[in-house]
């Protein structure tokens, strides 16, 4: 587990950890983060907690393509005022209210490919 490790690094800006078996998302910091950048694709997520990204208040850009995400905290939205790019994409989405909060940040060149797995 990775829990606030983010605390070790307070000056980074652009994280990727692409394809490293990451299977849940908890707290990454405990404090004020300068990240802008984060990047998750294709590690198997198939949770992501409410105060994942709690103290990420400079936060712009996630990338959680290809995971196995089904839904997102409606709080996660609340934590990150910043955050203006939502990748989802190659995710089994269910799409009901829960996902309203995001939409207008979900984007980027395959926001096309957002799709919901249920409902139909």
């Amino acid at each position: 587990e990775f829990k606030d490790f983010l605390d070790f690094f307070p000056a980074l800006r652009h994280l990727s950890l692409t394809s490293n078996s990451i299977l849940q998302l908890g707290s990454i910091a405990s404090r004020p983060s300068k990240l802008q950048i984060l990047e998750l694709q294709r590690n198997g997520i198939v949770r992501v907690s409410p105060s994942a990204l709690s103290h990420l208040n400079r936060l712009h850009t996630l990338d959680l393509s290809g995971n196995e995400i089904v839904s997102l905290p409606t709080t996660l939205r609340d934590s990150v005022p910043s955050l203006e790019h939502l990748r989802l994409h190659g995710n089994p989405l269910h799409c009901d209210c829960r996902l309203k909060k995001f939409i207008s940040i979900i984007g980027g060149r395959q926001s096309s490919l957002t799709i919901c797995e249920t409902p139909e």
